[in-house]
């Protein structure tokens, strides 16, 4: 039946073009036709439901603007030619017959919108046969928004300037749509489902009726009982969304206000302090509002930092006292934050928490600790990623040379670490390369805080022993300062990523194998043999052979200049040791 559908749809769309573009068939014939093959695509989604009616209709009011439009610009274009149009008088005259006005596309998206309601449970039937179960009321409402949004897309795309405020809004409702599907959370079920109990009269607006219940994150707990994994109703991804949907509108331009650099400075603080709000309240639940506090506080702190160092315009001195008083807030906050989850235990948490940690064998400290350090990890490769983009762009402007000028001032060809100096600055780079090590630091501790089997990366990331791979790339924003790396160039930057996951996959590799002698001086003293002494003998033996030509590597990174040939041809054949005999993949890699 799907494969009937879909022939005849795909064929009667082939034969409607070919009669139309033959002159047989009218316009408005045409596009009827076609709008009713589009709408049988939905029987291959769902052919139980009345998707069909639904999706046609939407199909139809949607491309009705440019049915109608594209014959008033034929009549104007027949209209110009006779009153002696030619070229491209005659085709301006056409692309302005295609013009939708303001109140045309308002009352097209009303129309459109008012369609998305309407059939809003012929959707529901819909998303319930493709997934097999009720759909979430995230689900649904991020689906119809996003078919809202959609519907006013083809004629606003066609019809509308580029820049109009209905195109941006349904990008935006498009946008929207992903989020609330992606991110889920919870809505109310009282005005959803539900009738609201504190209207008189026995009023009940809601948007769903007792045949289209959509499932509801406070169900789990009636069914599977309170023990249930994702029983607790997250309300706290509200803090989420929000950050991401002020992005999306500060990023649309539909708001003018929204387009000044204050007002995207302001919207940036408050995403900052939402997200960290969302991390306090999600990862560390029932410590209070003073933990709560200082970790939303640290993520705003962040979050004014990058955009008072990132702003554009002329740099001024009198910006150092704010940005060294704003990253010595982050820094405070840290060994607070720690201070308060190992001192003072959490208030009280709720019966799935209890349960989680229970079968985990770890404490609410301890996995307190982990969630502050994957949390100040983030926030140290924010800072870190910031100043070097400020330092690369400091350095960009050196390369313009005197005379050049950018956004309306001229800057003299000076590096990047004077340019810094004048302004007050200089700490930057030193603070660029703390930043990074300890979102590396941080993130070690956090692989083995969990006993190195809770990193959430796939694969073999998930042990510890890749924690440091994944890490690496971190100190790629290394740059130059004037304590430890002072004379650390640009085309040296991928040398201490390389250096430190070599060294890891050593050090992990040199763990083995000496948790292999113990394990062999213990088996000798009880069983009087030693087969385990030879596997730590080969092993080790295969981990000296790689060390030679990862140094080598390292130092060809590091100083860019060719190996001697005697060097290679010592170091390669080492290779074909820990590749052949090895026992470990950390020797072999």
């Amino acid at each position: 039946t799907s494969l009937y559908v879909a022939v005849t749809s795909f064929a009667g769309v082939a034969a409607v073009r070919a009669l139309s573009g033959g002159g047989r068939l009218p316009g408005w014939a045409a596009w009827a036709l076609q709008c009713t093959m589009a709408g049988k695509v939905a029987v291959l989604v769902a052919p139980e439901t009345s998707l069909y009616v639904a999706v046609t209709v939407l199909v139809v009011a949607a491309t009705l603007p440019s049915m109608l439009l594209a014959a008033r610009a034929k009549v104007k274009a027949e209209m110009g030619a006779s009153s002696g149009m030619v070229g491209a008088a005659l085709s301006a005259h056409a692309r302005q017959a295609q013009r939708m006005s303001a109140p045309q596309a308002w009352a097209h998206a009303t129309i459109c919108w008012a369609i998305v309601a309407w059939n809003r449970f012929a959707f529901f039937e819909a998303l319930q046969v493709i997934f097999g179960r009720r759909p979430s009321d995230a689900l649904l409402i991020g689906c119809l928004l996003g078919l809202a949004g959609g519907s006013i897309l083809p004629a606003a795309a066609r019809h509308l300037p580029t820049h109009s405020t209905l195109r941006r809004l349904g990008l935006l409702m498009c946008a929207g749509g992903v989020l609330m599907v992606i991110l889920a959370p919870p809505l109310p079920m009282q005005g959803m489902a539900y009738c609201p109990h504190f209207l008189p009269m026995h009023l009940c607006p809601r948007l769903w009726d007792e045949a289209h219940v959509p499932f509801h994150a406070h169900d789990d707990p009636a069914i599977y009982g309170m023990g249930a994994a994702g029983a607790r109703e997250h309300w706290a991804r509200w803090l989420l969304v929000m950050p991401l949907a002020s992005s999306l509108v500060g990023a649309s331009g539909l708001l003018p206000a929204s387009r000044s650099g204050v007002s995207k400075g302001f919207l940036t603080v408050a995403s900052g302090a939402a997200i960290g709000w969302y991390a306090a309240l999600e990862l560390l639940p029932g410590y209070g509002f003073i933990l709560h506090s200082l970790v939303g506080g640290s993520c705003a702190a962040a979050a004014a930092f990058c955009v008072f160092l990132l702003a554009r315009g002329p740099a001024s001195p009198a910006a150092s006292p704010i940005l060294a008083l704003l990253i010595m807030v982050v820094f405070v906050s840290i060994p607070a934050a720690f201070a308060l989850v190992t001192y003072f235990p959490p208030e009280a948490l709720d019966a799935v928490r209890e349960n989680v940690l229970r079968k985990s064998g770890m404490d609410s400290a301890s996995e307190a600790r982990s969630s502050l350090l994957v949390v100040n990890a983030c926030v140290m490769a924010a800072l870190a990623l910031a100043i070097k983009l400020r330092q690369s762009r400091e350095s960009s402007r050196d390369d313009r040379g005197p005379g050049i000028k950018s956004h309306g001032m001229a800057y003299p060809r000076q590096s990047s670490d004077a340019t810094l100096r004048r302004i007050g600055l200089a700490w930057l780079p030193t603070m660029c390369n703390a930043c990074a090590t300890l979102a590396f630091v941080f993130g070690l501790c956090y692989a083995e805080a969990d006993g190195g089997e809770a990193v959430s990366v796939p694969g073999f990331l998930l042990h510890r022993d890749g924690a440091a791979l994944c890490l690496a790339p971190l100190f790629l924003l290394l740059c130059s300062d004037s304590m430890l790396l002072q004379r650390f160039a640009h085309r040296q930057r991928y040398a201490p990523p390389v250096a430190v996951a070599a060294a890891s996959l050593a050090l992990s590799a040199a763990r083995q194998v000496a948790a292999g002698r113990y394990a062999a001086e213990r088996h000798i003293a009880v069983h009087g043999d030693g087969v385990d002494f030879v596997w730590t003998l080969r092993n080790a033996l295969c981990l000296l052979c790689a060390l030679p030509s990862l140094a080598l590597f390292v130092r060809f990174l590091w100083e860019r200049g060719v190996l001697g040939d005697t060097a290679l041809l010592l170091a390669t054949p080492l290779n074909a040791a820990p590749l052949l005999f090895s026992d470990l993949s950390t020797t072999r890699a």
